[in-house]
């Protein structure tokens, strides 16, 4: 349900304004209206440093098993620009590195650590030109070395190296290749530096530990303090002025049940404050209050949109239909097994916040078991199969196509349709309930009346069409709710209007009701389909795996049917598990929520408190 809320307007005097700003953080109830005003300079920094803050939190890595020393500064601030410098440093280190070794290698086709730093200045020295020169081995010109004046150096990737000597009885050849400049630094200097970088870059490396190890708490702590800045500023940017600045006024929203702390507190202080019950047109936030059950479904009401403040909250609603969908889709009662016993051990493990997730998939694991036994598949194993020796007395109850159909077609795919009519018509039924609380009864009688020409429809002809014949009274009751639910969908779908505009919107709506509530209802076939591909895939992963063991010798075939059927029931898992995600919510979000004249937009409350 969504919890109501009472607004407040309050009157402060400038000079009291910060204290009473510091005292609402504290309470950590009211949820400030925004006005439609853009970011300060100052909160766009703030939002910038804030943002800053948690990418640096998740660079930090993991600590390594050492221990190390903490000589890390305890202020955040500082923390953080100390955690940029060492960053900057190791990259550019890295950077360093990589350049001498490219320096380096360019030594390596003359011999690297070998060449001497002096040998080509004692030839120059001595009256000799020496250059050196590379070009591809094809292109190389054995005459260029018979006349002494080339030598080749060495032979790399179909490069040849080669020395061009130059002296007054010698001249250097003409030669077409490319000439090569050695770096300015010898071969022993650029080592010398690698060596001293490579010493630096382990020694930031240590730093980055100290960072993982022992720095996200600190940056934790001023990444609160950052963000209750932002919302001191965000509070002072709602504020209005008055009385040529002398007077502050804020407005804000609290939920029904936290009103008493801050009535107290206003009464203490003797603080001016207009309270009053929040209406649609104020556009108050939204906060959600479910039973236990119900709240562990709020995560996925959030992930489409919250109900605006006038609607009905349709977590309750949706969340044991979502809980059957996924048990349907999923399928296999050994898969809902592993979804069951994974989210139990991690919930022993998990924070306050992922807690309520992992319950949820304990209850979704729990009820794909439920289902898949009622179907009688596990692992792709159909136990409604007489071959694999399970007792007559329990494959009876099996609801599959070897024990009984349904006007011929399959019970499951009946049964699929049948829980998307019913969630329709409940949507249907929860249209009206929201539409009497927004608009009056007179609005909620066409929704009303379409839930019941639909059922008398499907009594009236559905029944005969099975083999039961409707007794007279029960036809004339039939007759009657149709003429009444006629008289409804007809003449009163939108009241006020005259009798024509009403006949025409009937027509219209009759329309789209035809054409929808079927395409709708046949969405539901997925809930069928999804099971049944699922078991199908893991009955074909099996017959792999036992084909593969039948042909190979006793010992290595048991190792090639659990590799064979881990692989398989992996794949199949996974496909299988997205699948049970994402068509329940499908259904919920558009089958269900369309049912329901789902209109959504709602603002999520988030009271101005301490973080």
């Amino acid at each position: 349900m969504i919890t109501d809320m009472q607004k407040y307007s309050f009157v402060v005097f400038h000079g009291e304004y910060n204290e009473f700003l510091e005292d609402l953080k504290q309470l950590g109830v009211l949820h400030i209206k925004e006005h439609a005003a853009e970011p300060t300079e100052e909160m766009q920094e703030t939002m910038r440093l804030l943002s800053d803050i948690r990418r640096t939190r998740q660079s930090l890595g993991q600590p390594s098993e050492a221990t190390l020393s903490n000589d890390l500064p305890t202020d955040g601030s500082q923390l953080l620009e100390l955690i940029h410098q060492t960053t900057a440093d190791a990259e550019h280190t890295t950077q360093l590195i990589s350049q001498l070794d490219k320096e380096m290698q360019r030594y390596t086709p003359w011999g690297g650590e070998t060449l001497q730093a002096d040998a080509l200045s004692r030839l120059t020295d001595a009256g000799i030109d020496v250059k050196l020169y590379q070009c591809p081995s094809s292109r190389f010109n054995d005459e260029w070395s018979a006349t002494g004046a080339v030598v080749p150096v060495s032979n790399i990737n179909g490069v040849t190296y080669f020395v061009a000597l130059g002296i007054a009885s010698l001249p250097m050849p003409e030669i077409d290749a490319e000439e090569v400049v050695l770096p300015s630094k010898s071969y022993a200097q650029l080592l010398t530096e690698l060596k001293e970088a490579e010493q630096h870059s382990n020694a930031l490396q240590v730093e980055a530990q100290k960072f993982a190890a022992y720095a996200d708490p600190i940056l934790d702590q001023y990444e609160r303090q950052v963000n209750d800045l932002l919302q001191l500023q965000a509070a002072r940017l709602n504020t209005d002025e008055a009385a040529e600045g002398t007077i502050r006024l804020l407005e804000g929203y609290v939920p029904d049940d936290s009103c008493a702390a801050l009535d107290k507190y206003l009464d203490d202080k003797h603080i001016v404050a207009l309270k009053t019950p929040a209406t649609v047109e104020d556009c108050p936030p939204v906060r959600l209050r479910n039973g236990w059950f119900s709240k562990l479904f709020e995560p996925i009401t959030e992930m489409f949109s919250l109900p605006n403040y006038s609607e009905l909250d349709p977590t309750p609603l949706f969340a044991p239909f979502f809980m059957l969908f996924f048990g349907l889709c999923l399928g296999d009662a050994g898969y809902g097994l592993i979804v069951f016993v994974l989210t139990l051990i991690a919930r022993r493990k998990a924070s306050e916040k992922m807690k309520g997730l992992c319950t949820l998939g304990v209850i979704l694991g729990a009820a794909t078991i439920v289902v898949s036994l009622m179907q009688g598949m596990v692992f792709g194993v159909d136990l409604s199969d007489e071959k694999y020796g399970v007792p007559e007395s329990i494959r009876q109850y099996f609801i599959t196509d070897k024990n009984f159909t349904i006007a011929g077609y399959s019970p499951m795919m009946v049964v699929a349709i049948i829980i998307g009519i019913v969630q329709i018509l409940f949507g249907m039924c929860v249209k009206a309930v929201k539409l009497n609380k927004q608009q009056g009864k007179l609005y909620a009688v066409t929704s009303v009346s379409w839930v019941v020409m639909i059922i008398t429809l499907a009594v009236f002809y559905g029944l005969p069409a099975a083999g039961v014949e409707l007794p007279t009274i029960a036809t004339y009751i039939c007759y009657a709710l149709m003429i009444a639910a006629g008289i409804g969908i007809f003449l009163l779908n939108s009241p006020g209007s005259g009798i024509i505009s009403n006949i025409g919107s009937g027509v219209w709506a009759t329309y789209n009701m035809a054409t929808g509530l079927l395409g709708d209802t046949l969405s539901y076939i997925r809930l069928f389909a999804l099971g049944l591909t699922g078991g199908i895939l893991g009955g074909v992963f099996n017959q792999m795996a036992f084909q593969a063991g039948d042909a190979l010798p006793v010992g290595v075939n048991f190792l090639v049917i659990l590799i064979i059927l881990l692989i398989g029931h992996s794949i199949n898992f996974g496909l299988c598990l997205i699948g049970a995600f994402v068509h329940p919510m499908r259904l919920t979000f558009v089958e269900f929520y369309k049912a329901t004249g789902f209109e959504g937009g709602g603002a999520a409350y988030k009271p101005f408190k301490k973080s």
